[in-house]
């Protein structure tokens, strides 16, 4: 299985914000809309993502006042950049290995989705599940032979 075929099954909605805008503004489209991560979209570099670790990280090292300043001053700019046709276990070993719990999802130069740590588990728990489901059906000899 690939990415997009997490991206199939969730939410398409990506939800973005400017590198200039402040920090709280990341942390209320989070709030407002149940999620994890925002994309930021810088200007004249790569996009990239902001999480709710990058906040605590942010409020931790800078105090409150750091939710008043721009993203791009209080945030790392490392992000996992995964094509949407990388195979699902190969994206699952980069994220774990580089501690990733996000990763942008791109189609050529384009952003086509975020997915994070719990989707690729929730792909590979439902994958299981159909797996187990068809070996007990052949077990039990419910499968008409092809």
């Amino acid at each position: 299985m690939i990415i997009s075929d997490i991206l199939d099954r969730k939410d398409s909605a990506i939800h973005m914000i400017n590198d200039t805008d402040p920090l709280r503004s990341a942390m209320m489209i989070m709030e407002r809309e149940e999620i994890g991560s925002v994309v930021v979209v810088a200007d004249n570099q790569s996009d990239y993502i902001i999480s709710e670790r990058d906040i605590i990280l942010a409020i931790n090292m800078l105090g409150a006042h750091a939710l008043d300043r721009a993203i791009s001053e209080v945030t790392l700019k490392d992000s996992l950049i995964v094509n949407e046709h990388d195979s699902i276990s190969a994206v699952e070993r980069r994220m774990t290995y580089g501690r990733y719990r996000h990763a942008l999802v791109i189609a050529g130069n384009k952003i086509v989705g975020v997915v994070s740590i719990g989707d690729i588990i929730k792909s590979g728990l439902s994958d299981a599940k159909l797996e187990s489901q068809v070996l007990r059906d052949m077990a039990r000899g419910r499968l008409i032979p092809a």
